[in-house]
């Protein structure tokens, strides 16, 4: 009996054993997995709507001067795309498929930790046929001027000037074209009788 005893004894501190490893490999990999999420929540700060365009001027890739003037005018989109951003890369492809984006309001800001490589510059010529592009480093002048860019991609709609959309996707900043109604929202707002203004 004292031999069974001995032998359920071990195989419960084995067991016990076991699972303390297994807890602390698994609070190690929360850990990882945390400081690996922690960054992407930093991205998610995004200009106040509300901000109007400050003044900058900095030069496009094909030499011409762009400055706060030329996004004050109507509704104008700026994107700010990180040189190696795979996300930045989708929601480029996103604005392409979409066809609800004008060349002449779209201004895109490529930005490098070093400018002069060759992957910023394909990337530039990728972007020509989008709008006016600008290749920078990520001390430049735009980016305090709009708000503050945080991460990438930052998207953001401006109307005569003042920022009106912020996201970190196409979907969230594209404007709906004019008497097109809102999907799924028409009705879910609607007055009771006698609470009308």
């Amino acid at each position: 009996m004292a031999l069974l005893l001995s032998a359920v004894i071990i195989a419960l501190t084995a067991a016990i054993a076991v699972n303390i490893l297994l807890l602390l490999k698994a609070a190690r990999r929360i850990q990882a997995l945390a400081a690996r999420l922690w960054p992407m929540k930093m991205l998610l700060k995004l200009p106040p709507v509300g901000t109007r365009v400050a003044a900058f001027q900095t030069r496009t890739a094909d030499g011409s001067v762009i400055t706060d003037a030329d996004i004050s005018d109507g509704v104008h989109y700026v994107v700010f795309a990180l040189v190696g951003c795979k996300v930045c890369k989708l929601q480029i492809a996103a604005m392409r498929t979409s066809g609800r984006h004008d060349p002449a309001r779209t201004t895109l800001f490529v930005v490098a930790d070093d400018p002069a490589t060759e992957d910023a510059a394909s990337l530039v010529e990728e972007l020509r046929d989008l709008g006016a592009v600008a290749l920078m480093n990520r001390q430049n002048p735009v980016s305090p001027a709009v708000g503050g860019i945080a991460g990438y991609p930052t998207l953001l709609r401006f109307e005569s000037g003042v920022l009106s959309a912020a996201g970190t996707k196409w979907a969230e900043v594209v404007a709906e074209p004019a008497g097109m109604p809102v999907p799924a929202l028409a009705g879910m707002f609607s007055t009771r009788p006698g609470t009308e203004s």
